[in-house]
């Protein structure tokens, strides 16, 4: 079975703005394919708390997940993070730019450098479309083990993994089962009574 963990990104979440939905859903996009969650973290939006994180992350698991810290703002340090980690400079997608700017052409804005810089991704990734906004994400491969950077807004992080992203999992991950969870509900009866009496032992997770 192959490993997976979570990391979301975001100093919202850390004080309690925002509360990391993002989490749940992806642990249960992913498990019901076949992969183990082995762990799920919230971290600032800091460049080397990033890069530790990702970094302990990929040397253990087969794929990390990373939400949060696309955007064009100051604060959106993530894919700086990751493209500095690997030692990489940037290129251009041309199709993710072509998106952007049809973008603010249709809401009648010009294009700023920052936002043309949304097209930019680390040199050797792939740019996984994201038809919901401007920021793609970014799909990466070091020495087997697998990084998966997503927007932080939950339609779009949701668009990216049931399109672009699920595709790529696909391809890079062939030997994936998908999981079976069993749901028992009872009533009236202590949990150490179900445990010791009547259920036993059923964790094989």
């Amino acid at each position: 079975m192959y490993t997976t963990k979570i990391l979301a990104i975001g100093n919202e979440l850390l004080i309690g703005d925002t509360v990391n939905t993002n989490a749940s859903w992806i642990g249960r996009f992913l498990t019901e394919r076949g992969f183990r969650v082995t762990g799920s973290s919230v971290i600032r939006d800091d460049a080397d708390t990033i890069q530790r994180e990702i970094r302990e992350s990929m040397k253990g698991n087969d794929l990390t997940v990373v939400t949060g810290g696309l955007g064009p703002t100051h604060d959106d340090v993530t894919k700086h993070a990751v493209a500095e980690l690997f030692g990489v400079g940037y290129e251009v997608d041309e199709k993710v730019l072509n998106h952007v700017a049809e973008i603010f052409s249709r809401r009648g804005f010009a294009l700023s450098d920052l936002n043309r810089a949304q097209a930019a991704v680390p040199q050797g990734s792939k740019a996984l479309f994201n038809k919901m906004g401007t920021a793609p994400g970014i799909w990466m491969e070091r020495e087997g083990r697998y990084l998966a950077l997503l927007p932080g807004v939950p339609y779009e992080m949701k668009w990216i993994f049931e399109h672009s992203l699920g595709r790529q999992l696909a391809e890079s991950f062939r030997l994936v089962e998908p999981s079976v969870t069993r749901y028992y509900r009872t009533a009236g009866v202590p949990e150490s009574y179900l445990s010791e009496g009547m259920v036993g032992d059923l964790q094989e997770y």
